[in-house]
């Protein structure tokens, strides 16, 4: 048994904007931000029906069977978990968090020059990772129109030292920046704005859920109207409220609409808004970057790589090639005998193109090469396509060259006072993050109500 508990989105601000009163809400997507704002009005006593074009929920919260074992092909932490309400929905839940940090027993690996030295590694991952603050610095002295690229070069040439170990460098500091936006350090302005105004305490890397996301998502959207497979086509509001049209010709009505599709969606304009979006809001939906994450997952029948004392591998190899950044087990924190392989921003064409059949054969060289073990075949081999999917084209956004902070908080304003935003494109507070997605529904569930704070609970199990 679970009891309804009080959620703030990190304010206790209330936000207005809306025009009319809210007799029935037609929420477009069953992400987190969707599936936070439809239980939230239900506890509120206010009728929700949530359309998602896909046959099932979640959105880019996605965890798939993997040959038996559970694995999240899109979010998979929940990072700096202490005081998180991601955290504190899991713990209501009951839920179990696990520590997985990246970077520990982490090994980098060269193609060219074989496994790098282990304190050598060390030192170079732990300065890797802190050296963004100083690239941000660095950045504001090259001026507006510099990106990260240029100031990461500026920073290794004041640096110095030896080459290959400058370039080894280069790969894991481009991986921290890329990491955090999803996108190519090119892209990125070099004093680069914080991804969120918003930090949680605790481990940068954080908590993964055991057994996945799904564990988070079933609790939030059980007992609530959500109708599968409902492509939108078309979005029209007026002085009397909204009508919500499919692709087949189907319409919902509401006094409200609260639209939580991806960025990448509202970008590509497969859904239609029947006034124009303002001027000033299609500008930022411009202007803010999609980026672009890859994951291929290998089941294995155990996780030999343990023999070898690794669990994350760093592909640290110089090449003008894409290739994946990281290959990490997910045997220490979920006790599965699954290998991750990611590529992230300027590395994510390694898992665009090619076979399924390609992409494990690059998690398995890194494999081989890092751990001096003969790799058995994998069990199951699935691979992601973010990108190419019609109803996420990209994976999270970030502030990029020419966008400001203020173009997510654009993002999540009311149109018409009938139209509403959400979603982690929408949130300056927490942009990019699974739980960004979560506290922006919550918003809106606050924008709708009038109220402070919302409750979310089990439906049924309250």
């Amino acid at each position: 048994m679970t009891t309804a508990r009080v959620y703030d989105d990190g304010s206790a601000a209330v936000p207005g904007g809306l025009d009319g009163p809210v007799e029935r809400v037609v929420i477009v997507g069953a992400g987190m931000a969707g599936l936070t704002a439809a239980n939230a009005l239900h506890h509120a006593g206010v009728p929700a029906i949530v359309l998602e074009a896909r046959d099932r929920i979640g959105g880019r919260l996605h965890t798939a069977d993997v040959g038996g074992s559970p694995v999240d092909l899109g979010g998979s932490w929940i990072h700096t978990p202490i005081g998180n309400p991601m955290s504190a929905w899991a713990d209501q839940v009951g839920v179990e968090r696990r520590p997985a940090n990246v970077m520990l027993d982490a090994v980098g690996w060269d193609a060219t020059r074989g496994l790098v030295d282990r304190d050598r590694f060390e030192r170079l991952l732990n300065e890797g990772w802190a050296a963004p603050e100083a690239i941000e610095e660095i950045g504001r002295t090259l001026g507006p129109d510099a990106s990260a690229a240029d100031a990461l070069e500026a920073y290794l040439a004041r640096r110095g030292g030896d080459p290959a170990e400058l370039e080894w460098l280069r790969i894991v500091i481009r991986g921290a920046l890329e990491q955090d936006s999803a996108a190519p350090a090119s892209s990125m302005a070099a004093a680069q704005p914080a991804s969120s105004t918003l930090e949680y305490e605790g481990d940068y890397v954080g908590d993964m859920p055991f057994g996945g996301y799904v564990t988070l998502v079933e609790p939030v959207a059980a007992g609530l109207d959500v109708r599968r497979d409902w492509v939108v086509a078309t979005i029209a509001s007026g002085p009397a409220g909204v009508t919500v049209t499919s692709r087949d010709g189907r319409t919902e009505t509401g006094s409200h609409v609260l639209v939580t599709l991806p960025l990448g969606v509202l970008q590509a304009g497969s859904v239609q808004f029947e006034s124009a979006l303002p001027p000033e809001r299609q500008a930022a939906v411009d202007r803010v970057t999609m980026g672009q994450f890859e994951k291929v997952a290998l089941r294995f029948e155990r996780p030999f790589w343990a023999d070898a004392g690794v669990a994350t591998v760093f592909d640290v190899t110089p090449s003008d090639e894409a290739r994946l950044v990281l290959a990490f087990g997910l045997d220490g924190p979920v006790d599965e005998p699954v290998v991750l392989g990611f590529a992230i921003g300027s590395a994510v064409s390694a898992l665009q193109t090619g076979s399924d059949a390609d992409a494990a054969a690059r998690v398995i060289k890194i494999l081989a090469g890092a751990t001096g073990l003969p790799v058995p075949d994998p069990t199951a081999i699935v691979r992601t396509s973010w990108g190419a999917d019609p109803f996420a084209r990209g994976a999270y956004s970030s502030v990029g060259l020419g966008a400001t902070l203020a173009d997510l908080d654009t993002l999540g304003e009311p149109i018409r006072g009938r139209i509403l935003f959400a979603g982690e494109a929408t949130s300056s507070a927490r942009c990019g993050f699974a739980d960004g997605a979560m506290t922006s529904g919550i918003r809106e569930a606050k924008r709708l109500l009038g109220r402070e704070s919302v409750e979310l609970g089990v439906i049924g199990r309250d």
